[in-house]
């Protein structure tokens, strides 16, 4: 597997499917284009592990920083095809997204995960995460 960042249109679109099994609501791989393109303006990049021209693994995340965590690398999305899972391609792109990390001088790998998500975090886990809240939202429409 070849982990690397996702930056031509072509790409964007073949990571479709699979962010789609993630994010369920994006209908489109021009929705998801779209999305992708506003917030890479504010920062937002991808990141796949490839075999041969298939994503099998995929993260969205952000340089940010806050009052908690410093200045951090935000894991919003991730995601591995379920055909691929339990081959440590989802535990690869962690090693890649924390060398990403260090690299640019963060202190740390934040992300969120379902609370019911339990093999994820299992990952996460094994990857040397550990788990240090919840994660709240209100919808308002």
């Amino acid at each position: 597997m070849i982990i690397r960042h996702v930056d031509t249109a072509t790409d964007i679109v073949r990571c479709f499917p699979l962010m789609r099994q993630l994010r369920p609501g994006l209908e489109s791989a021009e929705q998801f284009t779209g999305s992708y393109r506003r917030q890479a303006a504010q920062g937002y990049r991808l990141v796949a592990g490839w075999l041969e021209d298939i994503p099998v693994v995929l993260a969205g995340y952000r340089l940010t920083e806050n009052l908690f965590h410093g200045q951090h690398v935000y894991v919003d999305d991730l995601v591995a095809d379920p055909a691929y899972r339990n081959r440590g391609h989802a535990a690869a792109l962690l090693d890649f997204l924390k060398a990403e990390a260090k690299a640019i001088g963060c202190g740390q790998l934040v992300l969120d995960t379902a609370v019911d998500n339990l093999n994820a975090q299992h990952v996460y886990q094994k990857s040397g995460m550990t788990g240090g809240g919840l994660h709240f939202f209100m919808k308002l429409a």
